[in-house]
């Protein structure tokens, strides 16, 4: 067994206990201020679409006719059974054009462990499908509501990757600092990336005509961030890094033999606001 392998399971037999050990708790709390359990639950929920149409070029689907494939939905709810454990999951529709997956997956499932939370400092924990920390948007991107714009950079999120980076069955810690000009924060996540056909074709590319036939196994993601915002909310700044790996397995008469594939990607984001444009 390898020592993802392990640290995977141990993760998970982690979250189990946790889970337990929280229901134990909650019960108890629930019984001591009368509050049922399912009142404790709060739910959201979001829904967006959107109508393309481009004279140029073809954009997520058949664009140059009018295209209204690009829509998300998603639900969610959160629990908190203790002061400094906090439940939530969400289940996300999206469609993208053309591209798969079509229909409905699980966006996010996180057990977050707030170890340390005081007014200038704190210090958590958290396992489960975790977002991932890159860039601005991407921890929030299919809620169009905090969105600058229609569309993202394509350069920077990219749409037919964004089951790659969007979020990762990992472990992850987070850390924040309120500084009397700003807060600095830091957010980690190591796991196993969320691979599509459609992200492994890629990755891996091939020759026109012929593709890949075989598979990435044994796939690594981490991803961190550092950040830093102004206390007057006019700038921020983050530096983002991205890091994924994982073993190919060629297939018989396969036009690719056995690699590794491993790559990174660092990102510096600005982005300044102005009182009056």
């Amino acid at each position: 067994m390898s020592l993802r392998s392990r640290f995977a399971e141990t993760a998970l037999f982690g979250m189990l206990l946790a889970t337990v050990f929280c229901s134990g708790s909650a019960l108890c709390r629930a019984e001591a201020n009368k509050t049922p359990i399912v009142e404790q639950i709060y739910w959201h929920g979001f829904v967006s679409q959107s109508f393309i149409l481009t004279d140029e070029n073809e954009f997520l689907g058949s664009s140059s006719d009018g295209s209204f494939k690009f829509s998300s939905a998603g639900l969610g709810a959160l629990w908190q059974p203790m002061d400094s454990v906090q439940l939530s999951i969400q289940g996300l529709y999206k469609q993208i054009g053309n591209s798969s997956p079509k229909g409905t997956q699980l966006d996010y499932a996180i057990l977050d462990w707030a170890m340390v939370d005081e007014f200038d400092y704190g210090l958590g924990f958290r396992v489960g499908r975790l977002m991932n920390p890159y860039g601005f948007f991407n921890e929030t991107r299919d809620v169009a509501a905090t969105r600058p714009s229609l569309l993202l950079p394509e350069s920077v999120y990219i749409d037919y990757l964004q089951f790659l980076f969007r979020s990762s069955d990992s472990v992850g810690l987070y850390m924040r600092r309120e500084l009397s000009e700003g807060t600095f924060s830091f957010n980690a996540n190591f796991g196993k990336p969320l691979l599509t056909d459609e992200a492994t074709h890629a990755i891996l590319g091939g020759l026109p005509g012929r593709t890949a036939g075989g598979n990435l196994v044994s796939e690594e993601f981490f991803a961190l961030q550092l950040r830093y915002e102004d206390a007057s909310g006019k700038w921020r700044s983050a530096l983002s890094y991205g890091w994924f790996a994982a073993d190919y397995r060629a297939a018989p008469d396969d036009i690719l033999a056995d690699a590794r594939v491993d790559f990174k990607h660092l990102m510096l984001s600005l982005e300044y606001s102005l009182d009056d444009f």
